[in-house]
């Protein structure tokens, strides 16, 4: 966030006062190449707009604050995000861990596991998963055994369902909900250092990038004149 609030005042200070500066020196010159007139013209309306542009921005924050309060925008959030790559692997993986360490504590008090599932998908955020705890709740309600339930749905990968299918065989399911958690948490874990190492070097990169090609853009726009001059 450090990095791309710096990148977002590196564009509004050159484009309010470094490019209005220099603008004075194109103002004698009749046929500029087309990367300066767009570099003079992007510069010209955010002085002339940034006005509209930051009621603009100040309004769809509050546009989009007041659409996550509602039922509707969060369930479309929630089932686009599961479709989205990068972000459905975080999600299902927190959600795990919401649900494994809750049906944890549940077995652990004697709880019946078909209510210890219900109970649990109370920890679970997204509306979507939740439904298939639920479905997957009717099923061992029903008499199915647990494994098969939960393997039907979307938190549990092939590793996991065979460490339920070992924690059904010996009983032992407690210490398998817990080592389901702490592996997700780790696995989480895993995945937040490879984003943030990701992320910062492609934040760094776009602001350089986009810096250095302004910078660019005037020493070309400063040579043509030259050129031009001559």
């Amino acid at each position: 966030m450090v990095i791309f609030f710096v990148c977002i005042l590196s564009i509004f200070f050159i484009f309010n006062f470094i490019i209005p500066k220099m603008s004075a020196m194109f103002t004698d010159v009749a046929a500029l190449p087309w990367y300066t007139q767009m570099m003079l013209s992007t510069s010209a309306w955010m002085v002339n707009y940034q006005g509209f542009l930051i009621i603009g921005v100040i309004a769809s924050i509050v546009l989009l604050i007041t659409a996550s309060k509602q039922p509707s925008f969060i369930n479309w959030w929630q089932t686009v995000s599961l479709k989205l790559p990068i972000l459905r692997k975080a999600i299902i993986t927190v959600e795990r861990i919401r649900f494994n360490s809750g049906l944890a504590m549940m077995v652990k008090a004697g709880v019946q596991i078909d209510r210890a599932i219900g109970l649990s998908a109370g920890n679970i955020k997204n509306k979507v998963l939740q439904r298939e705890m639920e479905i997957a709740k009717a099923k061992v309600k029903n008499g199915s055994a647990l494994t098969p339930a939960l393997k039907q749905t979307s938190l549990y990968p092939a590793f996991f369902v065979s460490l339920l299918e070992v924690g059904e065989e010996s009983g032992n399911l407690e210490r398998v909900f817990d080592e389901i958690a702490s592996r997700s948490r780790q696995e989480f874990e895993n995945w937040t250092e490879r984003m943030t190492t990701l992320l910062e070097p492609l934040m760094i990169l776009f602001m350089g990038g986009f810096v250095g090609g302004v910078v660019v853009v005037m020493l070309m726009s400063m040579v043509s004149i030259n050129e031009l001059g001559i």
